[in-house]
């Protein structure tokens, strides 16, 4: 991955480790909801019938991090290799079933990636991370040929994991724990074997992330020799609601379904993309 490294003045690295965390808390919830995306808003039978409706499959995800924060704390401690801009990755399983007597339905996404054996090939940083999690969709308009499918919904995602840098004598370690709760709407319309949609997510998250760095040679802190510290932020639920708006596309190809998508954090400012393969009936 190409990437632009930073040669920033130096601050207090506690206050770096401060910003850094403050901006994974409010990554995570953006990583967590790109995952279990469909372009359909909805797969089920919208009167009640014994009928399954169901998919599985594959999906991975990337989110925009701004690393300036972590980078200049690195560059402090003698650390490189750390890039200014990354991309958070996701990677992992999903399922929906609807239908058989609900007008509903209902998915579970699972996915882990840990990269703590790869940093060289990855700019010099690893990172890990684990999220379980699902939700309901309920439609409140069935798709016919003048009209899109509109569903609303809900979920939950838990999510645990860490990233750093450097080595056993300096280095910078994070690790963190969110939990995610989402309202949503979506509308999607079928054409042929093309399905475009749009919607619109509430995100509310209570997250905590802690960090801890150490350093062979030591930094000079308020006038003291200081080579370890450790410090961390939280994000409570009722300071935390943000809007997201996502909208892609999906490709039918028999009961093979290909998803893309793209989502925006509009309050602060967080891109986030994924895709995704499935068998669907």
């Amino acid at each position: 991955m190409a990437a632009l490294y930073c040669q920033t003045p130096q601050k207090n690295i506690n206050t770096c480790l401060d910003n850094f965390s403050t901006q994974l808390n409010n990554i995570i919830p953006n990583a967590s909801t790109e995952q279990n995306v469909y372009s359909e808003a909805w797969i089920g039978s919208f009167i009640p019938s014994n009928t399954m409706h169901f998919a599985v499959g594959l999906e991975g995800g990337l989110t925009q991090i701004n690393m300036d924060d972590l980078c200049t704390a690195a560059t402090m401690m003698h650390v490189s290799g750390v890039p200014e801009t990354f991309a958070y990755p996701t990677i992992g399983l999903n399922a929906k079933i609807g239908g058989i007597f609900i007008p509903f339905d209902l998915g579970i996404s699972f996915f882990t990636v840990d990269t703590r054996n790869l940093k060289e090939l990855l700019s010099g940083i690893y990172m890990s991370l684990f999220v379980i999690g699902g939700d309901i969709r309920i439609p409140l308009i069935q798709e016919s040929q003048y009209l899109p499918c509109w569903s609303i919904g809900a979920g939950y995602y838990f999510s645990k994991g860490g990233i750093g840098c450097g080595s056993p004598a300096s280095g910078i370690d994070l690790d963190f724990e969110t939990h995610t709760l989402f309202a949503q709407t979506q509308i999607s319309k079928s054409f042929s074997f093309i399905t475009p949609f749009i919607g619109y997510r509430g995100i509310f998250s209570n997250s905590n992330t802690n960090y801890y760095w150490r350093s062979a040679d030591g930094l000079t802190i308020d006038g003291t020799l200081t080579k370890k510290g450790s410090g961390s932020q939280n994000v409570s639920f009722e300071n935390s609601f943000t809007s997201q708006i996502f909208a892609g596309f999906g490709l039918t190809l028999g009961m093979i379904q290909l998803d893309t998508n793209a989502s925006y954090d509009i309050n602060h400012n967080i891109w986030s993309g994924g895709l995704s393969i499935r068998i669907q009936r």
